[in-house]
């Protein structure tokens, strides 16, 4: 196992060098999974950094809070990276858009993951255990409500056999690529038709102090569709 940290102002230069110290203490075998934690304003491009480094190898991880960033420049984005390497370690990884809802990105992942077998009952994880082999799953998710439904469909498909852990994506700077974000009243005005997850509090533009979020995760209803609405006689 190797790891490596980086903090800068140039994000995917930030990634590149983490990866190359996390890739340093490798001694023979390639990258069976690397981890990526990176935080500030720059994660996207710190990930494409981190890509460029260790190509091919399949990539896992999910932004975080970094205690380093209060002392940092504005500006700037920490990255952690841990590289796992062994013959008898191998993994599937795969990733969904919110815009699809919690279960549809859900099926996305499972999809780009190959569809793995360990999720056809518990009869696949039995066999792998008779094997000595030790199989679980990794979940980083937007929200603890997505993170929750997530892990517990896992579950079913396993047949509650499979070992799954879970961690809630995301710093207090924000909505992550691809989330949307809501206030308060938004969330009041359309949480009738709009499933949401607890987004925490989060640093707002304007507030001194943070402020309440949640996560839009899927719509409760079809496109177009309205909702019956109480007719008031017209008076003149």
């Amino acid at each position: 196992m190797g790891h490596g940290h980086a903090l800068g102002a140039d994000a995917r230069a930030a990634g590149r060098d983490a990866a190359r110290r996390a890739m340093g203490a490798l001694s023979r075998h390639t990258p069976s999974l690397v981890l990526v934690f990176p935080s500030g304003p720059g994660a996207a491009q710190a990930l494409e950094g981190v890509r460029e480094v260790v190509g091919s190898s399949p990539l896992l991880g999910a932004a975080v809070d970094a205690p380093d960033l209060a002392t940092a420049p504005p500006g700037a984005t920490a990255v952690l990276v841990v590289a796992l390497a062994s013959p008898e370690l191998r993994a599937r990884v795969g990733g969904g858009s919110v815009s699809c809802g919690v279960r549809g990105s859900l099926e996305a992942a499972l999809s780009e993951a190959g569809d793995p077998p360990y999720l056809a009952g518990p009869a696949p994880w039995l066999a792998a255990t008779r094997d000595g082999r030790s199989v679980f799953a990794l979940v980083f998710a937007g929200s603890a409500e997505a993170a929750r439904i997530v892990t517990a469909e896992l579950s079913r498909r396993a047949g509650g056999r499979l070992p799954v852990f879970a961690a809630v994506a995301g710093g207090a700077g924000g909505a992550m690529p691809g989330q949307v974000l809501v206030g308060h009243a938004t969330h009041l005005a359309t949480r009738r038709v709009v499933s949401y997850g607890a987004g925490g509090a989060i640093a707002a533009k304007g507030r001194d102090a943070p402020v309440p979020a949640w996560v839009a995760e899927e719509a409760r209803l079809p496109p177009g569709y309205r909702s019956d609405r109480h007719r008031a006689p017209l008076i003149g």
